[in-house]
């Protein structure tokens, strides 16, 4: 995984936190025909998982468009817009669901069932800063970014043109866009045409190093974890070779992976699984009304490899949500990760599956 163009990416640039997501998925839908509702609404967490509305970041705004193809609008929760763009919507096909419709007034449930499709990005976004000024204006390719994309900062001066590559075998092993152009934020070049000084400073975030021929070449250095941490890293052609970093007490930690994510027990996730379904006990309210489905839950992975700030962001029932809370506490055997060699936290999200058995 290239840390520094997740960093570069959003707004999670810099973050002491390594944010992992097993699963950023939409909602699968059962539905063959087009809905009759022409907009909807739903709420999403920052992973873009679609959530209750007091655990959203985010509304998303769908108006379908053509066939299958819908323009979305997505806002934040003090109403500002973040991005729009344009979606088509993908459905299994044996027609199950990943979610229960939470359907708000004035929509039918069969209609919320059919926007709560995959959402893949397919076409031109533009994403915004929170004062309104435009952050990117690029164009996707079946949820990857495709082609030049333009980025400002946020007081609306040009940052660059970067260009990114789709299923490029070119760079494996490397980050998928090139830098063709950088100013800094007083508006002087210091890539020109794949060729200078590139640089990155955001929320306790810095790195900078050469750029040849559009990718990372040499010694980059800087710092994380707010300033606490500092690292230098060597890059050839693109590819990420090593690195070292300090912490506050000046200790040094060498290492090969910018991020190593938690890992569980001998034989990874497929044993999470298996004591997540070991622990867990099917509520009787629950059967017998003939509730099933999957409950969201997100959780930390601190330190010390235990699973903390566990809560639900997508439930189907009470007592349900809770067993999936509880299965997922007592399932803190991970070896925790690491970020450019020291440990670090990881806040992931696991769906556990309800489902009754005839």
């Amino acid at each position: 995984m290239d840390m520094n163009h997740r960093e570069k990416s959003r707004g999670i640039k810099g973050s002491s936190w390594a944010i992992l997501c097993l699963l950023v998925i939409g909602l699968f839908s059962s539905l063959p025909s087009i809905a009759q509702e022409s907009s909807y609404k739903l709420f999403l967490s920052e992973f873009f998982i679609p959530v209750d509305s007091q655990n959203a970041e985010y509304v998303r705004e769908l108006t379908h468009v053509s066939a299958n193809q819908y323009e979305i609008r997505d806002y934040m929760m003090n109403g500002n817009l973040y991005q729009k763009g344009y979606v088509s919507i993908e459905r299994k096909e044996d027609g199950t669901s990943l979610f229960p419709a939470k359907t708000p007034s004035g929509y039918s449930e069969q209609n919320a069932r059919y926007y709560l499709g995959k959402h893949i990005k397919q076409g031109e976004f533009t994403r915004y800063f929170e004062n309104g000024n435009i952050a990117f204006i690029g164009n996707y390719v079946k949820d990857n970014k495709s082609g030049m994309f333009q980025e400002w900062y946020s007081d609306g001066m040009k940052k660059g043109d970067f260009f990114y590559y789709k299923d490029s075998m070119e760079l494996v092993g490397v980050a998928d866009y090139r830098v063709i152009n950088f100013f800094d934020s007083l508006g002087q070049q210091k890539v020109i045409e794949g060729e200078g000084i590139y640089y990155e400073f955001s929320n306790g975030l810095f790195y900078a190093g050469g750029i040849k021929e559009g990718v990372k070449e040499g010694e980059w250095s800087g710092y994380f974890n707010h300033g606490k941490s500092t690292f230098r890293e060597t890059y050839q052609n693109g590819r990420f070779v090593y690195g070292v970093s300090k912490d506050s007490l000046g200790q040094e930690y060498p290492y090969e992976e910018i991020m190593e994510q938690p890992k569980y027990g001998e034989n990874g996730l497929t044993e999470f699984y298996q004591l997540v379904a070991d622990q867990m006990i099917y509520p009787k309210k629950a059967r017998r009304r003939g509730i099933e489905g999957r409950v969201f839950v997100q959780f930390v992975v601190d330190k010390e490899g235990r699973t903390v700030d566990i809560k639900t962001v997508q439930g189907i029932d009470p007592e349900c949500d809770l067993q999936a809370e509880q299965a997922i506490a007592n399932a803190d055997r991970f070896s925790p990760g690491r970020h450019r060699g020291q440990l670090a936290k990881f806040r992931m999200v696991l769906p556990v599956i309800f489902k009754l058995n005839n």
